[in-house]
C-alpha cells in the first residue's frame, strides 16, 4: 500500500521504493498522456483491489526507479481527475471512487514552466471481496511487481481459488468440542516438529491417502472442514496417538504397549517410521533410552522389574535447535530416572 509520508519527487532521482505487489511505477510516453494514464487507471484499480491494495505513480521508470515526471498543464490536469473518477466508476461491481485517492505531486529540480508531475492512484484493499471487473468485462490480477489479464481457464481457475480463499476465511469455529478437536491435531504436528510448509511433503512422504494446502490450514475453520474420520484415523496410527485423545473423550495420549511379551509387535511398530524423513537425502537414526521403574537401590529392593523403553524416532526432520533440545530433554529423563 502507498506509505502515509509519499516519496519525494526530484527529477532524475530514483525513489526509495521497489516494485512489488502492491507498488506499480509507469513510465508516460507519447503525445497524449491524459489518455495513456486514464485508459490504464481501472485496470491497475481492478488489479489491486483483487489482491490487498496498492498504489501506482505514472511518471516514475520501472527500470531503475528515476523520476521522470508527466507533462500535463492545467487544464491537462483538470481534464485527468475528472475523468480518472469517471473511469474508476464504470468498475464492477460498483465501488465509491472516493476511497480511491488521485494525487498529482509536483516534480522537483526542474523548470516551473515545464509542469512536471508524478500522478498517484492509491487503491485501498476493498470492504468486499471481488472478483472485480473492467467495464469490458476484463479481470486482472496483481503478481509480484506485474499486473496480469487473466483469460478463459485461468480465469476460471482464479476465480475458484479466490472463492475457496473467501470460504475459509469466513468459516469460525463456534463449537467448542470440535475447536478442541482442531488444537489437538495441531498439536499433534506442531510437537513432530512439523511446521505448516512441511506439511504437504510430509504426506507424500508418509504416502497418505490424501493432501493438504496452505488454504486448508489458513484457518481453524478450513481445517475443521480438511479433517474427516479417514485423516484423524490416519494421523492417530502414524503417530501413535489414540484417537480417543484426539476426539477428547479421554486423557491418556498413548496406548500402553506391553511390548515384552510382543517383540515382533515392537519391531513392526517401529520399523514402520525409520525411513519417514521429509527430505529424502538425510539420514537419520531412531534412538532408543532404556528408562527403569523407582531409583537406584529402591527399584532392586523392591523387586521391581518394569523398564520402559523410549524411542525417539525421526518422523521429521526438524530445525536443529529444537532437535538438540528434545535430544537433551530425553537424555536428561534418563539420566535421572537410572
Amino acid at each position: 500500500m502507498a506509505q502515509d509520508t509519499p516519496p519525494h519527487f526530484r527529477l532524475g532521482e530514483a525513489i526509495p521504493l521497489e516494485e512489488t505487489r502492491s507498488v506499480e511505477f509507469k513510465e508516460v510516453k507519447g503525445g497524449n498522456p491524459v489518455a495513456a494514464i486514464i485508459n490504464a487507471a481501472d485496470e491497475y484499480a481492478v488489479a489491486f483491489m483483487n489482491s490487498e491494495g496498492g498504489v501506482i505513480y505514472w511518471g516514475v521508470q520501472d527500470v531503475g526507479h528515476r523520476v521522470v515526471g508527466v507533462r500535463l498543464d492545467s487544464g491537462q490536469r483538470d481534464d485527468l481527475r475528472k475523468k480518472v473518477a469517471g473511469k474508476l466508476q464504470t468498475i464492477l461491481p460498483h465501488i465509491n471512487p472516493a476511497r480511491l485517492r488521485l494525487t498529482l505531486h509536483r516534480v522537483e529540480g526542474c523548470n516551473p514552466e515545464d509542469e512536471l508531475f508524478v500522478v498517484e492512484l492509491v487503491v485501498p484493499a476493498p470492504d468486499t471481496p471481488g472478483p472485480y471487473y473492467t467495464s469490458g468485462s476484463d479481470l486482472f490480477i496483481r503478481l509480484e511487481g506485474v499486473t496480469q489479464k487473466l483469460v478463459g481457464p485461468q480465469m476460471t481457475e482464479w476465480i475458484k481459488g479466490h472463492l475457496r480463499k473467501q470460504t475459509a476465511s469466513s468459516h469460525s469455529v463456534a463449537e467448542p468440542k470440535l475447536m478442541e478437536l482442531v488444537r489437538r491435531v495441531r498439536r499433534v504436528f506442531e510437537a513432530h516438529g512439523l511446521e505448516p510448509a512441511h506439511l504437504g511433503r510430509f504426506l507424500i512422504q508418509q504416502k497418505a491417502p490424501f493432501s493438504i494446502s496452505f488454504t486448508d490450514i489458513q484457518t481453524d475453520g478450513a481445517f475443521l472442514a480438511w479433517l474427516d474420520s479417514e485423516k484423524i484415523d490416519w494421523i492417530s496410527q502414524t503417530f501413535l496417538i489414540r484417537r480417543e485423545w484426539i476426539e477428547g473423550e479421554d486423557d491418556r495420549i498413548h496406548e500402553d504397549h506391553s511390548f515384552d511379551k510382543q517383540p515382533e509387535r515392537f519391531f513392526s511398530t517401529i520399523s514402520r517410521h525409520t525411513d519417514a524423513l521429509i527430505y529424502q537425502d538425510l539420514m537419520a537414526q531412531p534412538q532408543a533410552y532404556f528408562i527403569q521403574w523407582g531409583l537406584g537401590g529402591e527399584w532392586k529392593g523392591k523387586g521391581e522389574s518394569r523398564v520402559f523403553v523410549v524411542v525417539a524416532v525421526p518422523l521429521a526432520q526438524i530445525g536443529g535447535a529444537r532437535q538438540a533440545m528434545a535430544e537433551d530433554l530425553l537424555a536428561d529423563y534418563a539420566t535421572e530416572s537410572q
